[in-house]
C-alpha cells in the first residue's frame, strides 16, 4: 500500500509538471493567442525596425535603405484553425541620378566645366499566392505549403551630356558610364549612348515553403520560413540609342540597335532574402 501511494503520487507529480510546462492557449485576459477559422492577417518585413531598434544611431537614411530592400507585405486568410490561403506583394523601385564635371570644349580656360548626367530606373514587382498549413503546440506553430509566384521588371538608363556636338567639335569630351552609374573615364567620343532601356522581363514559378511562426502576444506573431523556388523568367528584346555627328550633313543624327532578349530557368533554397515577417491576425 505504501509502494502504491508513492506511486500515485508520483505519478500526479508527474502530471502536474507536465501540464504546467505546457504554453496555455489563451492569455491572462481569456484572450486567444492562436488564429482561428474566418480570421485575416496583415505583416511585413520587421527586419527593418529591428535594426533601428538594434542601432538607434543609424538615423534615418539607414531605415530608408533598408526599407526599400526588402519591403514585402503580406496577407492570410485562414479557411480552418490550422490551414490558410496567402498572398505577398514586393515592390522595389528605384530611381538614381549621377552627375560628373568635364572639361568645357567651348572655353579655353581648364576651370570652365560642364555637367554629364545619368538617370537609372527600375522597377520589379513580385507577387505570391499559395496555401498554408499549421501544426504545433502552444505558441510555437510549424508552417508548410506552397506558392506560386509570378514577377514582373523593367530598366532603363538615360543619357546627357554638357559638350555638344558640331562642325568644329565632332567628338566632344564625355563621360564614360559604368552599368552601375559611376564614373569609368572622360574621353573624347565620336558616338555616345543616350539611352538604353531593357526588355520586360516576365517569371512565373513555384516554391514549397516549411518555416516557423512564434506567437509572442494574442493574435500577434514573429516567424521565419525557407523555401525551394522553381522560377522560368522570359526578357523580351530592348534597344540601345547612340547619337553621333555628320559634318556632311552638319546635322546629329541617333542610331537605334536591339538588345537581345533571354531566357532563363533557376532553382534554389531561399528565405525570403532573410525576410522575418511579422504579423497580425483579426
Amino acid at each position: 500500500m505504501r509502494y502504491l501511494f508513492y506511486g500515485v503520487g508520483l505519478a500526479f507529480a508527474l502530471l502536474t509538471s507536465v501540464t504546467y510546462a505546457q504554453e496555455p492557449l489563451t492569455s491572462k485576459n481569456g484572450e486567444a493567442i492562436l488564429p482561428v477559422a474566418g480570421d485575416f492577417a496583415l505583416g511585413f518585413n520587421a527586419v527593418p525596425l529591428i535594426n533601428i531598434i538594434g542601432n538607434p544611431t543609424a538615423g534615418a537614411n539607414k531605415f530608408i535603405g533598408n526599407m526599400f530592400s526588402s519591403n514585402v507585405v503580406f496577407g492570410k486568410y485562414m479557411l480552418t484553425d490550422n490551414a490558410a490561403v496567402r498572398a505577398s506583394f514586393n515592390v522595389n523601385i528605384n530611381n538614381f541620378t549621377n552627375r560628373n564635371f568635364v572639361f568645357d570644349n567651348t572655353a579655353n580656360s581648364p576651370d570652365s566645366l560642364v555637367t554629364d548626367r545619368i538617370d537609372l530606373n527600375s522597377q520589379v514587382y513580385v507577387f505570391g499566392a499559395g496555401y498554408e498549413m499549421r501544426r504545433g503546440k502552444g505558441r510555437i506553430q510549424a508552417i508548410y505549403g506552397g506558392d506560386v509566384v509570378f514577377l514582373l521588371s523593367r530598366s532603363s538608363r538615360e543619357y546627357s551630356y554638357g559638350n555638344a556636338f558640331g562642325i568644329l567639335n565632332q567628338a566632344p569630351t564625355s563621360t564614360v558610364w559604368s552599368s552601375a552609374g559611376n564614373v569609368i573615364n572622360e574621353q573624347s567620343i565620336g558616338e555616345r549612348l543616350v539611352s538604353q532601356t531593357s526588355g520586360r522581363t516576365v517569371g512565373v514559378g513555384v516554391r514549397p515553403f516549411i518555416g516557423i511562426e512564434y506567437f509572442f502576444a494574442p493574435s500577434i506573431s514573429i516567424g521565419a520560413e525557407f523555401g525551394f523556388t522553381m522560377m522560368y523568367m522570359a526578357q523580351s528584346d530592348g534597344d540601345e540609342v547612340r547619337e553621333f555627328y555628320s559634318p556632311a550633313q552638319d546635322a546629329i543624327f541617333n542610331r537605334t540597335a536591339p538588345s537581345a532578349g533571354s531566357r532563363s530557368f533557376s532553382t534554389g533554397v531561399d528565405n525570403m532574402n532573410g525576410v522575418i515577417a511579422l504579423m497580425f491576425y483579426f
